[in-house]
């Protein structure tokens, strides 16, 4: 069974809204689940990488909200464009 997604944020006006609550933090300072460490080895991430485009929260275009199904806790999932030339998804936005 995988973890329900409870919502899919790809407007650009719902994404700067969540993305001006993550200006206060910083990489270090985000709870990173034992899947997130998972997700990084098994794709073979460079975990510098993550800390240096974390701030760059100009790149993040879409954003996953999930619920955890073994724990019932929601996270998101922030997707960057990493090329500036990537053109924006068409969505549905915040219900």
């Amino acid at each position: 069974m995988r973890d329900e997604i409870a919502e899919i944020y790809d407007k650009e006006e719902d994404v700067t809204l969540i993305v001006e609550r993550l200006k206060h933090f910083s990489f270090e300072n985000l709870y990173k689940t034992p899947h997130f460490y998972y997700s990084v080895e098994e794709k073979g991430t460079n975990m510098h990488f993550l800390k240096e485009k974390f701030a760059e929260l100009d790149r993040i275009k879409l954003i996953v909200k999930r619920k955890h199904r073994t724990s019932g806790k929601m996270s998101y999932d922030f997707y960057y464009a990493l090329e500036d030339e990537l053109p924006r998804p068409k969505g549905r936005g915040i219900k």
